[in-house]
């Protein structure tokens, strides 16, 4: 997308304040852009789309879904990941829980055990959930954003309910890793970061769960 190469030309307002560099170049931001820009926007969701596709497998074998009643895709866009793990966990009901848009978006091939709910995940409602599941969608945000995010959803959080983080984790000795390339991603075109344990770990803590272990 054209507003990717204009943000990445303003790179040194990153490097030099820490900020992100598309904020010089567009009002509003990355997701501000793509609400004005609804052809792109479409774009850009079909692009993380393929990326969801990419890494669903992984996940399915990496974890066992099985035990849960209500499982919450939060942020969860199209419902790509959402749609396999009802695959594996027949018994499961789910919600998607996205901005109304895209979540209208969704709805074009609705699933009949997936509850559809449009909202913003730093103030409405999010339905009470046995796990609630978040594929990339924290290394988007602030350590201030992610907490209130996560604050959010333990407000209707049943006792016990689990949240699975799906993101990667930042080796401290990482050199030449793809994690790296991302974070500078994150620095350019949010106000997010990649995150090693210990950074994870703070964030968690931060919103008031237990971190339990890392897969």
């Amino acid at each position: 997308l054209r507003m990717h190469w204009d943000a990445y030309r303003e790179l040194d307002v990153s490097v030099r304040t820490g900020q992100p560099a598309i904020g010089a170049v567009i009002e509003g931001g990355l997701f501000g852009y793509l609400r004005a820009h609804p052809e792109e926007a479409q774009l850009f969701h079909e692009a993380m789309v393929g990326k969801a596709i990419a890494q669903v497998g992984p996940i399915l074998q990496a974890y066992d879904f099985g035990g849960f009643g209500t499982i919450g895709d939060i942020g969860g866009g199209l419902g790509h990941l959402l749609n396999a793990v009802l695959e594996q966990a027949p018994r499961a009901q789910g919600v998607l829980f996205d901005l109304p848009q895209v979540v209208e978006h969704a709805r074009r091939n609705a699933n009949p055990r997936i509850r559809y709910v449009g909202g913003d995940f730093f103030k409405d409602p999010v339905p009470a959930c046995d796990a609630y599941m978040m594929m990339t969608v924290l290394h988007d945000w602030s350590d201030d954003e992610s907490i209130a995010i996560l604050k959010n959803i333990k407000v209707n959080a049943p006792r016990g309910a689990k949240v699975l983080i799906l993101e990667g984790v930042v080796q401290p000795d990482a050199r030449d890793d793809f994690l790296l390339d991302l974070d500078i991603e994150m620095l350019v075109m949010t106000t997010g970061r990649e995150r090693t344990r210990n950074e994870w770990h703070a964030v968690i803590s931060g919103a008031g769960m237990r971190l339990a272990r890392v897969i």
